[in-house]
């Protein structure tokens, strides 16, 4: 994952990250029997450093992906398609905003997936410190954290039957 977060083309890397969830959250859904309701999806710091509309990647760490087409000739084949199915690869790229959990959400519509997304220091702020040895960031107590969690969670379930049903 931590390779395909430092892609350079931002839309690529995105869209490969995305897919690494949605692949396997569409598996677990399939194979069980009686799927939950909804799922907790914990996403790494990098994640959520780099998968947003405003985050910008080091030169030094960027790594080159596999998309050749550019959003504005996958643009205009949106308007007008090609008859070389070649041409239009990797176009799909630039469906969905550079915005990981965004294009995470939408993604998952499709399959009536509903998530809880969280960041892993929500859950484990102690092991994510800065050099002075301070928190990340800062969250409330443990047992409010819990309870939001709980009681969101619980409502999103809510509104995810309702909807969905």
């Amino acid at each position: 994952m931590d390779e395909k977060i430092h892609i350079q083309n931002r839309h690529e890397a995105i869209h490969a990250c995305v897919d690494l969830f949605v692949s396997r959250l569409e598996a677990e859904e399939n194979r069980l029997e009686a799927p939950p309701s909804f799922w907790f999806v914990i996403i790494p710091e990098i994640i959520y450093e780099l998968g947003r509309p405003q985050s910008r990647l080091a030169r030094a760490e960027a790594v080159i992906g596999n998309i050749t087409i550019s959003k504005r000739k996958a643009g205009e084949l949106k308007v007008a398609p090609s008859l070389f199915p070649e041409e239009h690869e990797g176009a799909d790229v630039y469906e969905y905003a550079t915005h990981f959990r965004r294009q995470l959400k939408a993604r998952l519509l499709k399959g009536k997936i509903v998530t809880q997304i969280l960041r892993e220091t929500t859950l484990a702020p102690e092991d994510f410190t800065k050099a002075n040895g301070m928190p990340l960031r800062r969250l409330e107590d443990p047992a409010t954290v819990a309870w939001k969690l709980g009681h969101g969670s619980l409502l999103q379930g809510r509104r995810a039957a309702m909807a969905i049903g």
